[in-house]
């Protein structure tokens, strides 16, 4: 079996024609798009982190909810205690494309990515996910039917770092697996796949 990112399947409503940071857009989002977390609740995130304080706001499931970072072009946000999100704008103005990152942190961390233009409507991923063929070294290939046996998920973590103009994605075997059985199938499989970013084009890096 191989178990690629997935994407997030969400309803699309109207983004707000002025919004234009990171923080804009989260604020702005419809709440069929930002899951748990209504616009009001949001708001208040955003306030909360802006003055400095570590306070939580509260999801629509009575979890706790804060921004953890915020970029003109990026914001990291908990929604409860077994997820983190990510927005990433990577174009900007007539353009925009925006990509929404959930990271489920139980039992391993594990992400889907999905991809929005300005009207908030789905579109198609500008990268191909990887498959087990892509994780693989050379020497994993030799083992594939074996690892295929030890290691039957791949739980991958999706992080876009803008600053470096990328997209990175861990492999994370090493939490699923037990010390010895990673020991052993560390040498068949990439710890991270990096992509390099230019506007909506994504492409790996070699």
């Amino acid at each position: 079996m191989t178990r690629p990112i997935l994407l997030l399947a969400v309803a699309a409503t109207c983004m707000t024609a002025t919004a234009r940071t990171a923080g804009e857009i989260f604020a702005s989002a419809p709440d069929r798009v930002i899951k748990m977390l209504p616009q009001s609740t949001r708001l208040d995130m955003l306030d909360y982190y802006h003055y400095g304080s570590d306070k939580a706001s509260m999801n629509a499931f009575g979890g706790d909810a804060r921004v953890l970072s915020e970029s003109t072009s990026d914001l990291h946000w908990q929604t409860s205690d077994r997820a983190n999100m990510q927005l990433a704008v990577l174009t900007a103005g007539k353009d925009t494309v925006v990509a929404v990152v959930e990271t489920l942190l139980t039992p391993v961390p594990d992400s889907r990515i999905e991809f929005y233009d300005s009207d908030w409507h789905a579109v198609k991923a500008p990268v191909k996910m990887p498959v087990r063929a892509d994780w693989l070294t050379d020497e994993g290939r030799r083992h594939a039917d074996e690892l295929e046996v030890v290691l039957p998920f791949d739980f991958v973590e999706a992080r876009f770092d803008l600053d470096e103009g990328r997209l990175i994605l861990t492999n994370n075997a090493r939490s699923y697996l037990t010390a010895d059985e990673y020991e052993r199938i560390e040498p068949w499989i990439r710890p991270q796949l990096v992509y390099s970013i230019s506007g909506t084009g994504i492409k790996a890096v070699k």
